[in-house]
């Protein structure tokens, strides 16, 4: 999905993750990105409902990523703030998930490259072979005409729930917050890879035997 817009048992060993980029098998590296990196920076989200930009951010947010919307037309998207560059977000960026018009990517690309980013990400129907070039070159991992929300729905499909959930955020470290947050991001599943249990009910009570008359006359006194 993409649009082009301005706006300690622990689990089984997986096996190794394949390399970001191979030769003709750059797409192996979506499995890679979305296992091991968190944050997200979402450029052109926007505030429209309707757009595959928005739907995408709260389905990142929704996912337990940590998500940084990047419009300089907007101010704030869902109780977040939203920064009007790369260069604004105070925090450190895995993935740069762009949502703009293919010749506006080299210079996304370039700030990507300036904060660290490891991964750049194009959405469905945005492809800048020089941009990726470049963020190659710079040993970033790339993604070109793929939407992310779809990406991560074939994983969770493809592999136990439990392996793809996020970690609590640290505020979260109790265990009554942990707890909370496991529940509302599993569903109520133990494990993240069972169904939630079903509600437990007292069996009904057994019917009551008919009551029976006796066919004996009775005794004479």
């Amino acid at each position: 999905m993409g649009e082009m817009e301005g706006g300690g048992g622990g689990p089984p060993v997986l096996p190794s993750p394949a390399p970001l980029e191979g030769e003709g098998g750059r797409d192996e590296a979506i499995p890679t990105i979305l296992r091991t990196m968190r944050s997200v920076a979402v450029v052109g989200a926007s505030d429209k409902p309707g757009r595959p930009s928005h739907r995408v951010t709260f389905y990142l947010i929704r996912a337990g990523f940590e998500v940084y919307p990047v419009n300089p037309t907007i101010k704030e998207l869902g109780g977040r703030p939203v920064y009007p560059d790369l260069v604004s977000i105070p925090e450190a960026i895995d993935i740069v998930d762009i949502f703009r018009k293919p010749e506006s990517v080299l210079p996304i690309v370039e700030e990507a490259i300036s904060i660290g980013a490891k991964a750049v990400w194009m959405q469905e129907g945005i492809v800048n072979e020089e941009a990726a070039a470049r963020a190659r070159t710079a040993g970033l991992a790339v993604v070109m005409d793929r939407c992310i929300m779809k990406e991560h729905r074939k994983l969770l499909g493809a592999a136990p729930a439990r392996f793809l959930q996020p970690s609590p955020p640290p505020h979260l470290s109790g265990a009554g917050g942990r707890r909370g947050w496991e529940l509302r991001n599993t569903g109520g599943a133990e494990d993240g890879n069972s169904a939630p249990r079903p509600k437990e009910t007292n069996p009904p009570s057994p019917p009551e035997a008919p009551h029976r008359f006796s066919s004996h006359p009775p005794l004479r006194s």
